[in-house]
């Protein structure tokens, strides 16, 4: 949920299920289509852009943003959508908030 909070997505629990594996979070979201659907995702430079355009920097592997301590992770072309307008949708982010020191 707090990709809804960072981004402003709208991602839904929609349910919990129990495996062999343990448990499995169920989520769903709006679809996003693709401005070029021959060229989906965004370049690792636009997604870099992105991130610290939205206060995010770059550390040991994950994104961090020391004003809110929120911590991305997973930051890869896979999980962008490259919208029309070249409007990047992050779909796929691990997201965790850091603990107050």
């Amino acid at each position: 949920m707090l990709a809804n909070d960072v981004f402003g997505d709208d991602v839904r629990l929609d349910g919990l299920m129990v495996s062999d594996a343990g448990i499995i979070i169920c989520t769903s979201q709006r679809f996003i289509t693709a401005g070029n659907i021959d060229e989906p995702h965004p370049s690792q430079q636009q997604i870099y852009r992105y991130l610290m355009d939205a206060g995010f920097c770059y550390e040991e592997g994950s994104w961090v943003r020391d004003a809110d301590g929120i911590l991305v992770d997973d930051a890869h072309p896979g999980n962008f959508i490259l919208a029309e307008n070249n409007l990047l949708v992050p779909i796929d982010l691990k997201l965790r908030k850091l603990a107050s020191l």
